[in-house]
């Protein structure tokens, strides 16, 4: 397999199946990523509604998303959204890495956030590779938002440079 319009030239592992359906794909599913565009999410969390494990925990790797309730002017991160509408715990990876860069084994290091210790290190030993290092801590919601906080940082040196 090959992911011709994002990762040219980089063959993805025999294991990893394409599944059409969202709701055939996390059947049984103890662990859920969540890798899209986050204007696509909430349709997605719409059809897994009644689908996912009880004791499943989601993760993340979603940026910018923010969901706006202009009733209760209130906003919601991309993981209270999941974690709401699933009904499960949701964890964030997030860093300064890019997608090509990590796939052709370039070093990179992410954060892991999560709140609940005993899925922190369940989660960090299945990111965690040679090229991939993977740091814990149990707030969620500050490396969400710091993730995006990065971009912001990176453009405004940018702009100074």
């Amino acid at each position: 397999y090959e992911n011709v319009k994002y990762l040219p030239g980089i063959e993805l592992p025999q294991n990893l199946q394409a599944e059409p359906s969202a709701v055939a794909a996390v059947k049984g599913a103890n662990i859920l990523v969540f890798v899209l565009p986050h204007k696509f999410l909430p349709k997605l969390l719409d059809s897994l509604q009644g689908a996912i494990l009880p004791d499943a925990v989601a993760v993340s790797l979603i940026k910018g998303y923010l969901e706006v309730n202009r009733e209760d002017a209130t906003l919601r991160t991309g993981t209270q959204t999941i974690s709401e509408k699933l009904g499960i715990n949701c964890a964030v990876l997030n860093g300064a890495n890019v997608a090509s860069d990590v796939a052709h084994d370039q070093f990179a290091e992410a954060t892991l956030g999560c709140a609940e210790e005993e899925q922190a290190l369940v989660l960090s030993r299945l990111f965690n590779a040679p090229q991939f290092s993977v740091r814990t801590s149990p707030d969620v919601l500050g490396v969400e938002l710091f993730g995006g906080l990065k971009n912001v940082v990176a453009l405004a040196a940018g702009f100074c440079d």
